[in-house]
Formats: structure tokens, sequence, C-alpha cells
């Protein structure tokens, strides 16, 4: 009976290690929308002219908190996620991931008690919602957790592997950045709940490698990734750029 229910990937079994057992708080889940303004379009870049054209870059993010559940209300949610790869005829497009988690719940309100943020960037192609089974775990421990909706590295909208090359340590630092402008907002349902002071940024494959940049290692000006960025795009993430260090962000305690 139990095999026909649908798990909830972020429960560990019986069999699972100590420490992977949820923790103590409740979760709540949020879908909100960033915009980067003016970003470099890579996968449009002018070999005549040399550069390519700036264009507004959307992020969908996924936050999950710990959580009061109001009365009557029960801690599930369900995510969709588009179908890895091209589905062949007669096969779904999306596919349904269960969560245990409530969605736009309040946030737990205990004065002096900020959780660190941990940012997580999935794989190429991935999506925000590909790591639910850690996202809510970690948030049950008192974490707040942002997973990252790459644009142009999400299942179902996949597009040229130079565009998440360029972005992926970018998108980071600016998810970073506005997530800890807005925890500084009297007025944002951060304010009070997230340690804009500790960070950390959990990277699954591509991810992992945007990460490393994000934490303090640069890209070799001889490597594959820097060859493959034309017009220079790159060379701010290069370690041999003494600009580079303008990249680090002190809060970012942690790496995984």
């Amino acid at each position: 009976a139990m095999a026909q229910q649908a798990p909830i990937f972020s429960v560990p079994p019986a069999d699972a290690p100590q420490l992977a057992a949820r923790g103590e708080w409740s979760v709540g889940v949020r879908t909100i929308e960033l915009v980067h303004p003016a970003q470099p379009d890579i996968l449009r870049f002018d070999a005549t002219t040399g550069k390519a054209p700036l264009a507004d870059r959307k992020l969908t993010i996924e936050i999950w908190y710990p959580a009061t559940i109001p009365a009557g209300k029960e801690e599930r949610v369900v995510y969709e996620s588009a179908m890895p790869g091209t589905p062949s005829p007669g096969t779904p497009a999306k596919f349904l991931i269960q969560g245990r988690a409530l969605r736009d719940a309040p946030p737990v309100s205990a004065p002096g008690t900020a959780f660190p943020l941990v940012v997580v960037s999935h794989g190429y192609p991935g999506s925000r919602t590909f790591l639910t089974w850690l996202t809510e775990n970690l948030a049950s421990k008192g974490y707040v957790v942002a997973a990252i909706d790459h644009t142009d590295s999400v299942f179902g909208a996949q597009r040229g592997f130079a565009s998440t090359l360029l972005n992926r340590a970018a998108d980071q630092v600016f998810v970073i950045d506005t997530l800890t402008a807005r925890s500084r907002d009297n007025a944002d349902f951060l304010h009070g709940l997230m340690n804009p002071d500790r960070i950390a940024v959990v990277g699954y494959s591509m991810g992992g490698y945007g990460a490393l940049a994000t934490a303090g290692a640069g890209y070799s000006r001889s490597g594959g990734a820097a060859r493959a960025i034309k017009g220079g795009y790159l060379d701010q993430w290069l370690s041999d750029n003494p600009k580079f260090e303008t990249q680090r962000r002190p809060a970012v305690k942690a790496l995984v």
C-alpha cells in the first residue's frame, strides 16, 4: 500500500542516516520573479561588431523558509516541472513532485532569530524544483533556501551552452545581492527572517561550476570557458583579472 503513495522526497525513510531526518521547523514556500537588467545576451553575439546586445535577464526563484502553519492548513505542496529532453509523442510534457511545505505560509515570528541563506543552483539543464528533497529538508532545519531557475538552462527551455557558462556565477551573485537587499527592507517577508551575513551556495553539476567562482575560485584565462565566450564578457570572472576580487561576497561562508 505504501508503494502506491507518491513519495515526499524531503522526508527520508526509516533507514536513512540519522542527520537526514527533517528538522524542527515547519516549512513555507514562495515563488518570486527577479530581473537582472541589461545583461549581455551572448547567444546573439555579433562577430562583426564584437559585441552582444543587452537584455533584461529574468530569473524565477523558489524560496523555502521556516514557517508557521495556520490552523486548518496542511504542510503539503505540489511542484510542476517540464520533462527533461524532448518528450516523445504521447508522453507528458510535465511531471509533478509531491512536497511537504505550505505555499505562501507566514514566516515564523521569532524576534532575534534570523536564518542563514542557502542559494541552490541546478545543473545544465535542470530546474528550481530539481532538488526539492534537499531544499525542503534544509528549510526544516532552520535555513532560508533559494533555488534558481537559471534562464537558458531550464528543462523545456534549454538554449546554447555559452549562456550557461557566462551567467551561472553571475546569476548566483545577483540572487545573493538581491535577497540581501530585500532582507533589509522592513516591508519584505525576508526582513527578520534571513540573516544576510551568513550565506552558503550549493551547486549541482554546472551549478557547482558556477558556485566555485562565486566563492572566489576564478576561471582560467586559458580554460575552455574563457575560450568559448567571445568579446571579453567572461573577463570579470577570470582569476588573473584584478577586478575579479570585486565578485566575491564576504557573507558567503560555505560552499557545497
